[in-house]
């Protein structure tokens, strides 16, 4: 019963501390537009200009121009104004006197994420009495697809139990535990399948194939994630291999790699997209390094512990404990601190999913 206990409290953790970036959304959303939403112009627009909060990427972004009777009036491909990479413009066909809507999707350059949104003009007449019926839906962002939910889960579950047994091999033991290989060599294999499912969410929210995904902005992410996995897949072979100091060198070149990779995540993240990204981004990072040494230390002293001596199990289980109590604090603090920011104000806490999960 009271293993189940345990278990129960492990998996609760882990939800609520994993969800949470999870479910922060994009807001590469557009901020204000040349012509504005409503505006009634004497003539046509030679370009449509949109001012986003996040740079878009323009290979991944389209604008759309289309009258009552969805033609379109777009010429050539959307271009970022020179200067401002948070700008996009849209070349306007001339159009008679009618009603406009402009449709538009963009992918963020800084953190991948889909936003789309689409507002309306009238030239020579207005807008709102055009017989449109309704007026567009306003900018939102994509709701995560369950293939991203999926490997969101894979990817930090993976690297979180890579990171607590690298600590756990290294620290709570004088001798690396037999059981390290086998936890480093699952944690891997998670965290791989993690990454793979990640990048063909990025690819289908994209709507590209893959070689035209290398050829934009989400081919940084893309590398920024694999590399420290890949070298995380070499530690551990080498440990595997390979007995004695050199394997405990190759744990920790794993725990580190794991580290990296979410540093990597992190910087792809919706913190690095705000306001003070540099401290933003250090907050989040802080938090799911915590994370991975609280649950996956956890998970990974549980697994190994087993048949361990009495003294060995005291000693892993005192410093093991000593470490956890300062990780939570720090998950506790960090994850205060990027709520605030996230929130924004009190009445979010009510009004939007994201606050309402913190509560």
């Amino acid at each position: 019963m009271r293993r189940l206990r345990l278990a129960l409290s492990v998996l609760v953790a882990v939800g609520g501390v994993i969800w949470l970036p999870l479910t922060a959304q994009a807001h590469a959303l557009a901020q204000s537009s040349d012509p504005p939403d409503g505006a009634i112009l004497q003539q046509a627009p030679q370009a449509i200009t949109i001012t986003f909060g996040e740079a878009p990427d323009a290979k991944l972004s389209t604008v759309r121009i289309l009258d009552t009777s969805a033609k379109e009036y777009e010429q050539g491909a959307v271009q970022v104004v020179p200067g401002d990479p948070k700008q996009l413009r849209q070349a306007m066909a001339k159009a008679p006197t009618g009603v406009y809507t402009v449709s538009w999707r963009t992918i963020s350059s800084v953190d991948g994420h889909l936003a789309n949104g689409s507002f309306a003009f009238g030239v020579g007449v207005s807008p709102a009495g055009a017989g449109q019926g309704t007026r567009p839906p306003p900018p939102s962002s994509s709701q995560l697809t369950p293939l991203a939910v999926a490997g969101r889960w894979l990817l930090f579950a993976g690297l979180a139990s890579m990171l607590g047994m690298a600590f756990i091999a290294l620290v709570a033991y004088r001798d690396v535990p037999r059981s390290s290989v086998p936890l480093a060599i699952a944690a891997e294999v998670v965290a791989a399948v993690g990454t793979a499912l990640v990048i063909e969410a990025q690819r289908a929210d994209a709507g590209v194939t893959y070689d035209q995904l290398l050829a934009t902005s989400q081919a940084r992410i893309l590398i920024a994630r694999a590399i420290p996995i890949a070298v995380a897949a070499v530690a551990v072979v080498a440990a595997a291999l390979i007995r004695g100091r050199t394997r405990q060198v190759s744990l920790a070149v794993a725990g580190l790699a794991a580290a990296g990779a979410m540093l990597a995540d992190v910087s792809a993240s919706h913190a690095a997209a705000g306001s003070l990204p540099l401290l933003n981004g250090f907050a989040q990072w802080a938090h799911v390094l915590a994370v991975g040494i609280w649950i996956g230390g956890l998970l990974a002293l549980l697994l190994s512990i087993r048949g361990a001596a009495s003294g060995t199990k005291g000693r892993a289980a005192k410093r093991f404990s000593t470490a956890a109590g300062v990780a939570l604090v720090v998950v506790g603090v960090t994850g205060l601190i990027r709520a605030v920011v996230e929130i924004g104000a009190w009445d979010r806490l009510l009004t939007t999913t994201f606050g309402l999960l913190v509560l």
